[in-house]
């Protein structure tokens, strides 16, 4: 028989255009297209045309998800790896896989990987697939093509978030596909797309159904002629202008007629013959088969050699199938569903068991869940369980926690039809299950660490004292990580009594930990916290192991940062520099550690020293895109410190665009927030708000990072002149303080309340709310004497005398305050003398204010100064002396308007709006608003403030 003729890609000009556009643009660096669609819509059609497009200007490398091994950890990415090395040669793949061969060794072709290394996570697998693609890609496009995302396994989702965000360099090229109908509510691609739409990591092209024209069109080159227009209408109708519809009704012969939308996907199955039907049958079993397994499994089954090749010739010919790379499947997925429901229940477990008999995944792990999935769906519940725990070596080998947790908990599922599990996996099902919790908890799945540890809880025979150990030890971290003190105490203490019989080193480790977290903790919270700090270091130093001392002594280092200690992250400083680490992610840990530690007690400089070493070390340790930007976050809140502004920002912006984690960003977000603020860019950091609205209100964002918003938009507003709106967000801070809130962070609350008790003074409103809450803030600092300038500081705000502001700018003069909060504090000194009538030193304080604003670059307070020596000298007019804000205010006074209106305008409150104008009356030294109108013509154009 003939084959269909297939028609050509029609209505879609747009999509390959765009798809065009976006290749071109790779030239500049790494971008991304999703293609989504319903069913049938032509999703594949359409990347294969684009592909065609491209010929030899690119490499081109396509990995597939697959319904059936959901859970196997980087299917798509082991399939591009394993293509790789034909498609670029051997010396260019060489020399691109070398830095990473060991990181990598469980996703490579056996033989191309070696000597796994130790201790990874996730996100250092991330980053090693990036760097190979990085460095395939300096010189020609590299373009990789991940098809049908609907069946993901989570551990590729993880990458392809990190690699979205990473946007490094060389010319590399991501289309990522998938089928809209499959993606239901609770989907994890759902998550993945929206971060992809929020920050705008990639281009969507969404396929829709085909027009009138373009089904007619498809009708001409199917049949050979022009479709009457009831034909056409019929055709339409049948297919709701879905391309795959609409291309297997054109096959079907004239007349020939089909009951529902299944009958037409399956009309050319039933034109093949008997013998090709059933090998059809086998294929739908296994979706997209390698030639030697599907002859294997051929062979199982009793299908002659020469049957077998002509039965897959037809199915070819026909267009029911393709072949590619030796492997077989269906050219489209919605055949293969209809044909595998034509499989009766008996002949199933047949074909079930037939492919779990080849599937070697002795040779091949990766292949080891799709055979426990045949095992269990051929009745066998043993073998399958011993699939799935090759599976979990695979998934341990990869780093894949996602996919270990899915397998363990599969395996606790099957444990009660299996008489023999202990033995054959060698643990105890309980011990399974708070396995299964660990890899939960290491792979950011928190929401199923507390009901797998009750199941565990449940599971746990009375006598296995190491179990319930293992047990709390989890529940203790857990309650470290989330900041509950109470449960960090009695988990840990509990652990610690049932681990003390065993004298291993994985018990001995796990014990100096629990130490090590409860000698860590504040004396006040728990007072045998130096006993405890004793023995985490003894077994510390009974193991020799640097990256355990390395842990604990982080661990015992917080609560003595937190009392304003010094000498204790010079001492980390020093440790860091004079050790050798086993695992470079214990050594990057430290590091940032560190950075923060010493950035806590006022030693910037030397923060950002560790800081830039840190990246630099992360950078040649391969960990640059994970660790390394972890790091240039505290670097840049460093840099800004010591008031190296321009510095900070590329590194600020880095953390915001690649952290890996959540807060880290957020932490980014605020750092940009308040530079932009001191660059006098103040719709730029308004802006910045806007578009991570989706990071800033986050649900899992926690409380530190929430409040270091709260606190940076608080200092946007009093930069726009808008002080309730920044007392409304920083007021919620008050109970904080009085709670949880670090000591080693007050000053930021502390100093945005003392500016915004200064901009209240000044417009006549109340200060006494925003000076308390500076006085709150100072209460929970510890009694050392970077306390006490801080102290100064707040009462020259409080009590605004020249006196108390020459303290305060003494006070604020030194390295453990924050060279930006300098100018400010020298400004509020120069009014207050220039009020006192002492208009020489205060010209003086204004010219040295300008001096420092100008050396850290913060134009905001460059032209604050420039402003006040304007009217100190008398050069300029008061318009000099006007707030951005208050000259918007102005302008809409002298348009007549009420205070309503220009709250409406200026997108504020009418009582926001009613301060800026008794501000901007006194400023002006006038009486009214008409003469304050009278007086914005040569004001407004007064460039004395420039």
């Amino acid at each position: 028989m003939e084959s269909p003729a297939r028609t050509s890609l029609v209505g879609r000009d747009a999509e390959m255009q765009r798809l065009a556009e976006a290749f071109a643009l790779s030239a500049g660096g790494q971008r991304a297209v999703v293609v989504s669609g319903e069913a049938g819509i032509g999703k594949s059609r359409l990347v294969t045309d684009f592909l065609s497009t491209i010929g030899d200007a690119a490499v081109v490398t396509v990995g597939s998800c697959y319904e059936s091994q959901d859970i196997a950890p980087f299917v798509p990415i082991r399939q591009i790896l394993r293509q790789l090395p034909a498609a670029v040669g051997a010396e260019e793949w060489d020399a691109a896989i070398a830095p990473v061969a060991r990181t990598l060794a469980g996703l490579l072709p056996v033989g191309l990987g070696a000597g796994l290394e130790p201790d990874l996570s996730p996100a250092r697998v991330h980053e090693a697939v990036d760097l190979v693609f990085e460095e395939l890609s300096a010189t020609r496009p590299l373009v990789v093509v991940i098809e049908d995302l609907h069946w993901v396994d989570t551990s590729t989702l993880g990458l392809l978030g990190a690699i979205l965000r990473y946007r490094t360099s060389g010319r590399r090229f991501l289309i990522l596909t998938y089928r809209t109908d499959d993606v239901p509510r609770g989907h994890p691609l759902r998550g993945f797309l929206h971060d992809v739409d929020r920050g705008r990591l990639a281009t969507r092209i969404e396929l829709t159904p085909l027009p009138r024209d373009a089904v007619a069109q498809m009708a001409v080159e199917g049949r050979g002629r022009m479709a009457e227009a009831q034909e056409l209408d019929r055709l339409i109708e049948r297919s709701d202008g879905i391309p795959f519809f609409i291309e297997e009704l054109l096959g079907l012969a004239d007349g020939q007629l089909a009951d529902s939308l299944r009958d037409v996907v399956l009309a050319r199955y039933d034109r093949m013959s008997e013998g090709t039907k059933r090998v059809l049958r086998v294929l739908a079993i296994g979706e997209s088969i390698d030639h030697r397994v599907l002859a294997g499994v051929a062979d199982e089954l009793g299908i002659p050699g020469d049957a077998f090749e002509d039965a897959l010739r037809e199915a070819a010919s026909g267009g029911i199938i393709t072949v590619a790379d030796e492997a077989y499947r269906f050219r489209h997925a919605l055949s293969r569903e209809a044909v595998a429901d034509e499989i009766l229940p008996g002949e199933k477990d047949r074909l079930h068991a037939a492919y779990a008999k080849r599937l070697d995944f002795a040779a091949d792990p990766s292949v080891a869940s799709e055979a426990a999935r045949h095992w269990l769906a051929a009745h066998e519940p043993a073998l399958a369980f011993d699939a799935y725990l090759a599976a979990l070596d695979d998934a341990r080998a990869t780093f894949g926690f996602r996919a270990q947790s899915a397998i363990l908990e599969r395996l606790v599922e099957l444990w009660p039809l299996v008489p023999d599990a202990d033995a054959r996996s060698g643990v105890t099902r309980a011990r399974a299950v708070i396995a299964a919790a660990e890899a939960a908890d290491r792979g950011g799945l928190t929401s199923r660490i507390r009901p797998l540890l009750d199941i565990a809880e449940s599971l746990l025979g009375p006598d296995d004292a190491r179990g319930r150990g293992e047990l709390l030890l989890l529940t203790h971290s857990q309650a470290v990580s989330s900041g509950r003190v109470t449960e960090t105490i009695a988990a840990g203490l509990e652990a610690l009594d049932l681990l003390a019989a065993f004298e291993d080193a994985a018990a001995i480790a796990a014990r100096a930990r629990v130490h090590g977290n409860l000698g860590g903790l504040p004396s006040e919270a728990f007072a045998d916290g130096a006993a405890h700090a004793a023995r985490a270091r003894a077994f510390a130093a009974q193991l020799g192991d640097s990256d355990l001392e390395a842990y604990v002594r982080s661990s015992l280092a917080v609560d003595a940062i937190e009392a304003g200690d010094e000498r204790v992250p010079l001492d980390l400083r020093d440790f860091v520099r004079s050790t050798s680490f086993v695992s470079p992610e214990a050594e990057l840990r430290l590091t940032l550690n560190t950075v923060d530690g010493l950035h806590r007690v006022g030693r910037f400089a030397e923060a950002a020293e560790l800081g830039r070493n840190g990246v630099a070390r992360a950078e040649e340790l391969q960990h640059g895109r994970t660790w390394g930007t972890l790091i240039s976050g505290n670097l840049a809140d460093s840099l800004a410190a010591v008031g190296a502004l321009d510095d900070a920002r590329p590194f600020a912006e880095r953390t915001l665009g690649l952290a890996p984690a959540l807060d880290f960003a957020a932490y980014g977000l605020r750092q940009l927030v308040r530079l932009e603020v001191l660059a006098d860019r103040l719709d730029h950091a308004a802006s910045l708000l806007d578009v991570h609205a989706d990071l800033v209100r986050h649900p899992e964002l926690s409380e530190e990072e929430t409040r270091g918003l709260r606190i940076a938009r608080a200092e946007l507003a009093v930069a726009r002149g808008e002080q309730d709106v920044a007392w409304d967000e920083l007021r919620p801070l008050s109970d904080d303080l009085s709670n949880d809130f670090p000591a080693s962070e007050a000053m930021y609350p502390l100093f945005a309340a003392c500016e915004i008790a200064a901009a209240r003074r000044a417009a006549g409103a109340r200060v006494d709310e925003a000076v308390g809450l500076a006085h709150e803030a100072l209460a929970i600092m510890p009694p050392t004497p970077r306390t006490a300038r801080w102290r100064a500081v707040t009462d020259a705000y409080a009590a605004p005398t020249a006196d108390n502001w020459s303290r305060a700018v003494d006070a604020a003069d030194h390295a453990s305050v924050h060279r930006w909060m300098l100018a400010p504090v020298i400004l509020h000194h120069a009014a207050a003398l220039a009020a006192d009538g002492e208009r020489a030193p205060a010209r003086a304080a204004a010219e040295r204010a300008l001096g420092v604003a100008r050396s850290i670059g913060a134009a905001r307070d460059v032209r604050r100064a420039r402003e006040l020596q304007a009217r100190l000298t008398g050069g300029g007019s008061r318009g000099g002396l006007l707030t951005p804000r208050e000259r918007d205010v102005l302008l809409l006074l002298r348009e007549g308007l009420t205070n309503r209106q220009i709250g409406a305008r200026l997108y504020m409150s009418p009582k926001t709006a009613s301060v800026h104008v008794t501000a901007l009356l006194r400023k002006l030294e006038v009486s009214s608003r008409t003469e304050a109108a009278v007086r914005a013509g040569s004001l407004l154009d007064d460039p004395a403030g420039e």
